[in-house]
């Protein structure tokens, strides 16, 4: 207990919370944006740390990975457009409540639900990481192979009321995911003698510019029409 008591004095302080507002703000911009994932604003804003306390600099980096999670929710909302991967889930209701002049609330519910998320993983990590660690060092090929499994069965389960074009799509994300180098073998895999392809396609620029297109055809269908 006196650990934590000294954990949390050091933490209190007023250059923290400025350092840690700061990074809240910006975590939220790069969020908000799609395309500016919270990981590149990290990279971006990480050599300012390198003269910053070590108490300053975690407050900094902490809020933008933590304001960069709801940030993304942000556009999920409005503009039916994910800016980061975990706000994709958040389009299907929240989009659906901007369309009905509800977005304040979609934004206020997402915020709940971010800071109740945040709050819960802390403790959990706090109190359970080495249950969890040792859960972890338990799964092997078979649990992946579930996984994948698990994921590929959900495509059933999102097609709604045309499970053809649901499992086409999956298809077509299998067949982007063997694009590059094999991570077995180290052979090329349709990359069409083009060296920008030999690391493959990036999920989240694939699944943000996936969202952002299909929008932006339904814009335009409707405005001809």
């Amino acid at each position: 207990m006196d650990l934590f008591i000294q954990g949390f004095s050091a933490f209190f302080s007023l250059s923290s919370f400025l350092f840690m507002n700061i990074g809240l703000l910006l975590g939220l911009v790069f969020g908000a944006i799609p395309g500016l994932t919270v990981i590149l604003c990290i990279v971006l804003f990480l050599p300012f740390t390198y003269t910053m306390g070590p108490i300053d600099s975690f407050m900094f980096l902490l809020g933008i990975y933590c304001a960069g999670g709801y940030g993304g929710s942000i556009s999920a909302i409005l503009i039916n457009t994910p800016g980061t991967p975990h706000a994709t889930a958040t389009m299907a209701d929240g989009y659906a409540l901007t369309r009905q002049g509800k977005s304040k609330k979609a934004l206020n519910i997402a915020l709940q639900a971010s800071t109740f998320g945040g709050m819960a993983s802390a403790l959990t990590l706090l109190f359970f990481a080495p249950q969890v660690a040792k859960f972890a060092q338990k799964m092997g090929t078979p649990e992946y192979f579930l996984v994948c499994l698990f994921g590929l069965t959900v495509i059933a389960g999102v097609s709604g009321k045309s499970l053809i074009k649901g499992i086409i799509s999956g298809a077509v994300g299998l067949f982007i995911s063997t694009i590059g180098l094999d991570p077995m073998t180290g052979s090329t895999r349709y990359i069409f003698k083009n060296i920008n392809l030999y690391s493959g396609f990036d999920l989240v620029i694939c699944l943000i510019g996936l969202f952002a297109l299909s929008e932006v055809l339904s814009k335009s269908k409707k405005s001809n029409q």
